[in-house]
């Protein structure tokens, strides 16, 4: 994602897996990090140079980061993660999958597990 894809609270997505785009509203706290991030490149995730970070990059990170707090992450599992998280905090199966771009039905299979 690249810093002109944030618009009005909002940041523009094209799903790798669907093809489809979304705009997630950016949370508060995310908000406040990204506005407190030195840009050094046009992409969020950079690395000193500007380069953009790859997929791998990020995912050995995040593994990295879990691990170092004891704990096992698959990363997969993060859009799975994101859609209970928003369920639980109140928004009903349709805002969910107009936020994450899934069917009703992934949304509601992704909720029983």
């Amino acid at each position: 994602m690249r810093w002109d894809d944030i618009d009005g609270g909002e940041i523009y997505v094209l799903q790798q897996k669907t093809g489809k785009e979304v705009c997630p509203p950016i949370h508060r706290r995310l908000a406040a990090v990204l506005a407190d991030t030195v840009r050094t490149g046009e992409t969020i995730l950079a690395n000193d140079e500007g380069a953009p970070l790859s997929d791998e990059k990020v995912r050995n990170d995040i593994k990295a980061f879990s691990a170092g707090m004891g704990r096992h992450c698959v990363p997969h599992g993060l859009r799975k993660n994101a859609v209970n998280a928003l369920l639980e905090s109140g928004r009903t199966v349709a805002e969910v999958a107009s936020i994450t771009g899934q069917s009703f039905q992934l949304v509601e299979h992704y909720a029983r597990k």
